[in-house]
């Protein structure tokens, strides 16, 4: 069973297009334990569980940087396919917590990704959506313990925090402003099996259209969609004068 609840991580002038989200997860274990023990299991992963852990998460995207490029709209046969510039991501601030009320023993590091809206990274040619470099998963979950077994444990009671600036990368997707998601897998250890993945509920995210002037506009770039929706609601971004004819 899952309940959700939002959690601030405090007040922040609201042009910067901030959106604090938090999802709090009842993990079920008996339902989610598979039927064979691991192998190399030690007493450290057989410890008892706890049947009802909370794992709240919360994050926070905070003073973002746009540039331009030029992305796909497709209409139709009546008025036709053209590409048009919209604004993208460049450069954002991310603040995330990560508390659980007991510990948690892992599987494995979780996996953690920062999407961005109508995510379709199929359209330029890539198999995983998410946005930015450096990896979120590293910086994040590199700051766990681990159990005598080795394995990264959550500690209870004791919250995971990470403050990282981020940047567009060149061989991830791209995506404008609107309705961001992090989204975090983690994998349970528990009673010496491995559980099967449990996905927290990603945490919701919005980052406004607004820059503070001309942009640049960036050609080469991975968008990851169709841009019909975000050409329509956000329009077309003033472009810095020699770029304001590129194609």
């Amino acid at each position: 069973m899952a309940m959700f609840e939002a959690r601030p991580l405090g007040h922040r002038d609201p042009w910067i297009g901030l959106l604090v989200g938090a999802a709090i997860v009842t993990i079920g274990w008996s339902a989610w334990v598979a039927t064979s023990a691991a192998p190399g299991a030690t007493d450290d992963d057989r410890a008892a569980p706890n049947p009802n852990i909370r794992v709240v998460l919360s994050a926070a995207l905070v003073n973002p940087r746009f540039v331009a490029t030029r992305a796909l709209t497709d209409y139709g046969l009546e008025i036709g396919a053209r590409y048009v510039a919209v604004r993208i991501l460049s450069q954002v601030q991310l603040e995330v917590r990560v508390l659980a009320d007991a510990d948690v023993v892992l599987a494995d590091y979780p996996r953690t990704c920062l999407i961005g809206p109508f995510s379709m990274p199929d359209y330029a040619g890539l198999s995983d959506g998410c946005w930015g470099q450096p990896d979120i998963s590293r910086l994040l979950w590199a700051q766990l313990p681990t159990n005598g077994a080795g394995r990264p444990v959550l500690r209870g009671g004791r919250a995971v925090t990470l403050s990282a600036a981020l940047e567009r990368d060149a061989g991830s997707c791209d995506y404008p402003p609107g309705d961001w998601r992090l989204e975090v897998q983690i994998d349970p250890f528990v009673e010496g099996t491995i559980s099967r993945p449990l996905d927290i509920a990603p945490t919701q995210l919005h980052l406004l259209a607004r820059s503070p002037g001309p942009l640049q506009l960036v050609k080469l770039t991975n968008y990851c969609g169709i841009a019909n929706v975000v050409y329509h609601e956000q329009g077309e971004p003033e472009l810095l004068a020699d770029a304001a004819g590129g194609h």
